[in-house]
């Protein structure tokens, strides 16, 4: 729906809201809208193949370059807005700190457990989750909805609760799209079948942060 060279960004208006495609602290930097969620879910320095992003940086300026962009969607953000940053488990530190000296107040370190095969790690025990940081500019959200889901029965439960269960902190219905046996469908491939995205993200995990 935009098209977009590597060197600058467009906007389109869509269903409502505003799509915008391309380099999104150059965006950050030359316009004032007031935002009241924000799902952050950067490359994470993994040397992955991505087009428009060098994910081979140096650690200091990659963690330079998302403290500028949390700080600048911190300024744009109304009180009691809120941001959703999600990243590696290993890098939690440096996501909790961003976020901290930024001004943002942590609300929830929220883990993701991924549906996939874990990834196996040579040094430690294999990796089966990612952390979502939500945090809000304020003390505490101007809006959240304490949402109720229906949960499978779990094989110690004797019956099911009427009313189901309120959504915790630990997310672990949402399947990954990348790889893995349980891999999800819902990927966006080119015409030979390959991923349009490599890292592309469920809408299921964004739903979750807009719901609430």
């Amino acid at each position: 729906m935009v098209s977009v060279s590597r060197d600058r960004w467009e906007a389109e208006n869509v269903e409502g809201g505003l799509l915008v495609c391309g380099d999104c602290l150059e965006w950050l930097r030359n316009n004032s809208v007031e935002v009241h969620l924000t799902f952050l879910d950067p490359p994470f320095r993994q040397g992955k193949d991505y087009r428009y992003f060098d994910d081979n940086q140096p650690e200091d300026v990659y963690w330079n370059w998302l403290e500028e962009v949390v700080a600048r969607v911190y300024e744009l953000t109304a009180g009691g807005g809120a941001i959703y940053f999600m990243h590696r488990e290993k890098n939690a530190e440096h996501v909790l700190r961003t976020l901290r000296e930024t001004g943002w107040t942590l609300q929830n370190l929220i883990v993701w457990k991924k549906r996939t095969s874990a990834v196996p790690y040579a040094h430690g025990f294999s990796k089966a989750y990612q952390i979502i940081a939500f945090a809000t500019k304020g003390k505490k959200p101007r809006v959240f909805n304490r949402l109720r889901v229906d949960y499978p029965l779990l094989p110690e439960y004797k019956y099911p609760r009427e009313n189901g269960i309120f959504v915790t902190d630990v997310w672990d219905d949402i399947r990954e799209l990348t790889s893995g046996y349980f891999a999800g469908e819902e990927a966006i491939r080119d015409e030979k079948g390959n991923r349009v995205h490599t890292q592309q993200s469920p809408v299921a995990l964004l739903l979750g942060s807009v719901e609430s």
